[in-house]
Order: C-alpha cells, then sequence, then structure tokens
C-alpha cells in the first residue's frame, strides 16, 4: 500500500507508527468539544477534595482578604468527608474473587486452584488491596480511574545475567499503575467507553531506565541518546492544567497505544512510544494480553452517549462552595466584633484603658452614658443554613447520619442503626455494582497476563497456613491458567457493611454458641465475617476440596483416622463419582472406590482381614499362609450402611432407623426365626461377632456436618439428600 491511498492510522507501517499514532493524539484534543469543560470540572474537585485555596480560603488556615484584611476567608471540608464516607462504603464488604473454568474439566480445576492462589498473592503479598482502594478513590473524585497491569520483564525474582549485555535477567512479572482519567485518551465519538476501538495511556517515567531499557528503537536504530535527550517542552500535558504534575527532567511521559483486536487488527496491536520519533515497542496485543487492554475502568457512573464518566460527588460542589461563603461570613463578623465594644462620650474622663481591651466608640459630648454595643450578631438562618446544606450533601451522594456516626437520636436500637445504614449502602448500590464488574475484570485481567506471559515453570504463590497444606512447592506455568474464562466477584451482605449491622451479627452468633471468645466477636465485630465461627470446619473442607481433586487426577488420598469418614464418604461420592468424565476413568473410579472403602472400613470399625468365628483369629491363605483381606462387602450390612454413609434412607428391608443409635431397628421376627436386627451385626457365623463387634459405632458421635448441632445425623431420621 502506498502512503498516497488512505488507510487505518492504526495499521501504519513500523517505519510510519510513531508519525500516525502522534498525528491521531493530536487530532483527537482538537475536536473534543468536552475536554474544556472536564479540564475544569477535574480541577475543580481536585481542589476540593484537598481543601486548596479556590478563592475562599484553605481548610489548613484562616486566610484574609479585602483591602485591609478584614474579611476572613475559612473552609470546613464536608465534601472531602463526604467523599472518604462513600469510599468506605464502597470498600466495606470483603470482595473475594471466584475464578471459573468450564465444569468437567480436570484442567479447569486445576486453574481454579491456581488462580486463587496467584489472586490471594496479589491482595495480600503485592499490596493490591490498597492499590484497589486508591484507585476507587480515584475514581470518586474525577468521576473514573484505570488500573495499568503492564507485563514487565524487569520485575520479578532474580534468574540469571545476560552474557552480552551483563544486565539482570529477571522472571517477569505484573507491575500496576493507577492512572487519572487525563491520563487516558479515547475516542470521541464513541457512544459509551467500551466501543472505543483503541485507548492512548501516559505514564510517568524515568528516562534513565528507559535508555537502560531500549538500547534501539523498533527499527533497530540506538535511541537512548534521544530518550535523554526529551526535555519538558516535549511532554503532552494533562486535560487539567491545575493539578500537579513531577517538575524533574528526569521523569518524561511515555505512551502506551492499545488497540482492540478487530478485523482490521485481528489479534490488535501495542505501541510504546516517547515521541513520534522515538518508538520503543511494536507488537499485537493479544499474545501478550489475551483479555485484552491491559486498562481496568472503574466508572463510578458514566455518562450516556458519550466514553466518558461521571461522578455523583461532583454534585455536593455547589454545596461546598456555599457553606465556605457563610462560614467565612460568620468567621469574619465573629473575629473583626466578636470583642466587647462601648461608647464613651468625648471630654469625659473615661478611658478605654480601664475596659481590659474592649474596643471603644467616642461620641459627642451630651449623648447618651457609655453602654455595650453588641456589634457581633448573625442571622437567625445562617446555622440553621448550615445545618441544611451538610444533610443535603449527605443525601445527594446517598449517605446519612448513621452512616456517618452521628444518628439524630440516641434512643434507635441496634436493630434500627443497622437498617438506617444498610439503606445508605442500598442507595449506592449501583456504584458498587460498578465496582464489582470492574474488580471481575481486573482479575480476569490479571490472569490472563500471567496465562501469556509465564512461559517457564515458576512456583506457586501460597498465602495463609491452610493453603500451604494444599499447595506445596508446586510449580506452574500460564498455560495452565488458560481454562479461566472469568472472575466474578462474591460480596457480603448489607449488613455486613456497616458498624451497626456487623454489631448486630456479632450478637446473633454469640447467642448461637458459635464464638466462644472475646477475640472472636472482635474480629466479627471489625469485619463482620463469619471466618471465627467456621474455620475448623473450613479447613476440613479445604482439605476435602483437595482430596476431591486428587480424586479426579487418579490419586489416592491418605485416609486418617480423626477425619469425618461421614462427611468424606458422602463428598467423595457426591463429587467424583457424578462427574461424567470421571466415571469415563477406570483409574479414578479404582482409587475413588478404594478411598471409600477406607472411610467405611475406619468408620464401622472393620478389620482389614477375615477373622475365624471359632478361633478369633485372622485366617489364612493356606496356599501362602498369609492373613485372607477382607473387603467392605463381605460385610452383611453392607447395603444397609451404604445407605447411611450416604445420608440415604436404606432399604425397606432394613426396616425403620432406630432414632436413638441412627441405625435400622429392629424388625418382626419372621415365621419360625429370630428377629431380625438391623442394627446390630451378631448373626451366626459374622466375623464381627467374634472379633467382638457386637453393634457398630453410634453414627450420632461421627462428627457429620448434617446435624445442626453439629454432633452427627443426630436422632432425627435419616432423610432422603
Amino acid at each position: 500500500m502506498s502512503r498516497s491511498e488512505p488507510y487505518y492510522f492504526a495499521c501504519a507501517r513500523p517505519e510510519d507508527i510513531g508519525q500516525s499514532l502522534v498525528a491521531r493524539l493530536e487530532e483527537i484534543r482538537k475536536r473534543d468539544e468536552t475536554a474544556s469543560a472536564r479540564k475544569d470540572q477535574f480541577a475543580l474537585a481536585y481542589n476540593h477534595y484537598y481543601g486548596w485555596d479556590l478563592g475562599q480560603g484553605s481548610t489548613s488556615e484562616v486566610a484574609r482578604g479585602g483591602d485591609q484584611g478584614e474579611l476572613a476567608t475559612i473552609r470546613v471540608n464536608h465534601a472531602r468527608r463526604a467523599g472518604k464516607s462513600l469510599l468506605s462504603l464502597l470498600l466495606g464488604p470483603r470482595f473475594s474473587w471466584r475464578p471459573q473454568a468450564p465444569n468437567g474439566s480436570v484442567g479447569g480445576r486445576k486453574a481454579r486452584l491456581l488462580a486463587d492462589a496467584i489472586l490471594e498473592h496479589q491482595m495480600k503479598r503485592r499490596k493490591l488491596a490498597l492499590l484497589i482502594a486508591r484507585w476507587v478513590e480515584v475514581g470518586i473524585v474525577t468521576s473514573e480511574a484505570f488500573i495499568f497491569s503492564e507485563w514487565d520483564v524487569s520485575e520479578g525474582p532474580e534468574i540469571g545475567i545476560d552474557e552480552e549485555t551483563g544486565q539482570t535477567l529477571r522472571e517477569g512479572d505484573i507491575t500496576y499503575r493507577v492512572l487519572p482519567p487525563w491520563d487516558v485518551t479515547r475516542e470521541p465519538d464513541a457512544k459509551c467507553f467500551d466501543e472505543s476501538p483503541f485507548l492512548y495511556a501516559r505514564v510517568w517515567r524515568n528516562k534513565w531506565d528507559l535508555a537502560a531499557m531500549y538500547g534501539q528503537d523498533i527499527l533497530g536504530q540506538p535511541c537512548a541518546e534521544k530518550i535523554v535527550a526529551a526535555t519538558d517542552d516535549a511532554r503532552v500535558r494533562s486535560l487539567s492544567g491545575a493539578l500537579h504534575f513531577p517538575a524533574s527532567g528526569d521523569l518524561i511521559p511515555v505512551n502506551y497505544f492499545f488497540h482492540r483486536p478487530s478485523p482490521a487488527l485481528p489479534e490488535g496491536r501495542e505501541t510504546l512510544f516517547v515521541n513520534a520519533d522515538v518508538v520503543l515497542r511494536d507488537r499485537r496485543l493479544k499474545p501478550v494480553y489475551p483479555s485484552g487492554i491491559p486498562l481496568t475502568r472503574f466508572a463510578i457512573d458514566e455518562q450516556f452517549d458519550t466514553p466518558h464518566a461521571y461522578s455523583s460527588w461532583w454534585d455536593v460542589l455547589a454545596s461546598q462552595e456555599a457553606i465556605d461563603g457563610v462560614e467565612s461570613a460568620v468567621a469574619t463578623n465573629l473575629l473583626n466584633y466578636g470583642t466587647q465594644s462601648i461608647a464613651i462620650e468625648q471630654g469625659t474622663k473615661s478611658s478605654v484603658d480601664s475596659a481590659y481591651g474592649a474596643k471603644a466608640f467616642y461620641f459627642p459630648r451630651g449623648g447618651k452614658p457609655p453602654s455595650p454595643l453588641m456589634v457581633a450578631t448573625l442571622p437567625p438562618q445562617a446555622l440553621e443554613y448550615l445545618d441544611r446544606k451538610e444533610g443535603q450533601m449527605l443525601q445527594l451522594v446517598g449517605l446519612n447520619e448513621t452512616f456517618m456516626g452521628s444518628p439524630n437520636t440516641a434512643q434507635m436500637n441496634a436493630q434500627a442503626f443497622a437498617l438506617l445504614s444498610s439503606m445508605a449502602v442500598q442507595a449506592n448500590s449501583p456504584s458498587q455494582n460498578m465496582l464489582l464488574e470492574a474488580l471481575s475484570t481486573l482479575g480476569t485481567n490479571i490472569l490472563g497476563v500471567y496465562s501469556a506471559n509465564v512461559t517457564e515453570p515458576r512456583l506457586v504463590p501460597v498465602v495463609g497456613k491452610q493453603n500451604k497444606s494444599i499447595l506445596t512447592a508446586m510449580r506452574y506455568v500460564g498455560s495452565e491458567l488458560a481454562p479461566i474464562e472469568a472472575c466474578p466477584v462474591d460480596i457480603g451482605n448489607a449488613l455486613e457493611q456497616t458498624a451497626p449491622g456487623r454489631f448486630q451479627l456479632a450478637t446473633l452468633y454469640a447467642d448461637r454458641g458459635w464464638l466462644t471468645t472475646p477475640e472472636q466477636c472482635q474480629q466479627v465485630l471489625e469485619t463482620g465475617r463469619m471466618e471465627p465461627a467456621v474455620q475448623s470446619l473450613r479447613n476440613r473442607l479445604l482439605i476435602l476440596q483437595a482430596e476431591n481433586e486428587d480424586l479426579k487426577d487418579g490419586k489416592e488420598p491418605q485416609v486418617h483416622a480423626c477425619d469425618d469418614h461421614l462427611m468424606h464418604f458422602k463428598e467423595h461420592a457426591g463429587d467424583v463419582l457424578n462427574d461424567s468424565e470421571a466415571r469415563g476413568d477406570a483409574q479414578v473410579l479404582q482409587v475413588t472406590h478404594a478411598h471409600l472403602d477406607a472411610h467405611y472400613r475406619e468408620y464401622w470399625g472393620l478389620p482389614t482381614h477375615r477373622i475365624n468365628p471359632m478361633t478369633g483369629m485372622p485366617e489364612l491363605d493356606p496356599m501362602t499362609g498369609q492373613p485372607i483381606p477382607m473387603t467392605v462387602q463381605e460385610d452383611p450390612q453392607y447395603p444397609v450402611r451404604l445407605r447411611i454413609m450416604l445420608g440415604q434412607v436404606p432399604p425397606a428391608m432394613a426396616g425403620p432407623l432406630d432414632p436413638l443409635a441412627g441405625s435400622p431397628a429392629q424388625m418382626p421376627a419372621p415365621e419360625g426365626g429370630a428377629p431380625v436386627d438391623g442394627a446390630a451385626p451378631a448373626l451366626a457365623g459374622s466375623p464381627f461377632a467374634a472379633a467382638g463387634a457386637t453393634q457398630p459405632p453410634n453414627p450420632v458421635a461421627g462428627g457429620s456436618p448434617f446435624d445442626p448441632a453439629g454432633g452427627g445425623i443426630g436422632a432425627a431420621p435419616l432423610a432422603v439428600q
């Protein structure tokens, strides 16, 4: 294609891509009609949030205005308090990613466990939780914010030294940056943000580091000197010139261009450039970022029919300015005229010195005697106006006095506090839904980046003692994460997100006996989570889940005498044997049945070898002289006990269940025979009689979770589950 023919700017040849991208960027900023309005709005919001002087004083001092300093200007920053409270509301609940993969896939099950470990490591060790908090805060103040998840080959543990360059080689890892909206340029004609086919992202980086990393540009030409020579004049400033930017000549803006995969660019495009003449990287997007553009956007609200966002927090700024004006008027009146003043007749012997510093007003002889002057008076509506405006600001962002910690009355009980607080959560549920969607996209992007870029085996990142017992020193490669399709986000209920609600939950848990120590109660009050009450059961379920994964992989886990055999038996049978893929695998079926038999044997106390009923000793194989193994199917009561292990009603021939023993009761004796005891294996010739096992273990002592009290399957008859 010749350059005289029209072509899509993002499809330019490598030697022309720098000029093409810069030209399109300049064109966008010239024809974006709303850029000036957004610039002013960003500056106003930024300065309000941090209490900087907007002509009405600052929050850190009482400034003086007027010709002679007679005016006092003061600001009480209610807007920042409202923004911080909204941030606390949105981040109050505990968020947890739930990676999803196709059902029935062994690779999918492995991918979910691995994805959980990676995301937990990012939150706790890479401090992603703090980054998310800053991300949401910027989004509240500026209407939207972005997390740039870049794969950086200069990050991660060291793996060696490059013999040619002498540079340290590393495994590579994700670096995170929070970008405000003025550092991200999109197609201004798009009807919504997701319809913008491309994005420009600007990141401020040290030019000396760039020169060390990129000695040549994409055409193989030396570019280190060009990078170092980049000056402040070459910078493309933000949309909002009122904000603060790096002033050091060592920091320069590096521009990233991302184009989504499209018919014109099937695998997308990523280009890194300093200016039109210095292009440092140009490659296909999808192989590096399979989930799409690595910019995760949180918008607290959308401005429809545009690719831009809106923040309801902006609605409080006008009220904040009105409050600033009234506060300044009140402060001017009281500071200038709050000192007691008196009137003194001219020519009298009265002296202002006897008034102990009071201000004096002289009047002509023959007038009234000295009297106090009440100059510092306020309109009665002033304080009412301030109170009304403060309440109005809270309503505009969906908050109330109870959530802010200052309820109107102390007569409300805990339930009323919880209700009013949850109403604030409900009012902001659209914004919270936007955050949940953004977090889901972020988790998917993170796993996608690891999937595409971890090509050499590396250790699974493990956080927490629970995971260490499941994910030991395992290694993985990124392709094992490929089955992950999405990362939905789970969130607690509204009560968990407020202090009154957590108090109500803690009271409920304590009344039920689920919390036994003050420390557990304190944890529930602080977090609103059930972990202190269910930690033991959760750990057992984690082990159970790990065993199910092993069984589906054809590995037989070890059965421990302290296992909850009823729970393990039912869950293994329900999960593994109800998997269509597992049922078709002979190896999986073999190890699963062997594992189930081991739990059966442990629970009912079966011997491992046949017992001679006459001698009480193991029967020997006449050929080998070794004890003859006994299978669990040789148990005469196997059909009944099997149904009990599965939590089902035993066969009808076994009769009704004994409510005390949790096993079949005696049935009426048949004609000419002894009573049929469904519980006691005391029939003639039974190996259990010789072994001393005249009564099976009571299932109530089995520790099954089916009993609400935690004691076992309980006294109630078993039901089909």
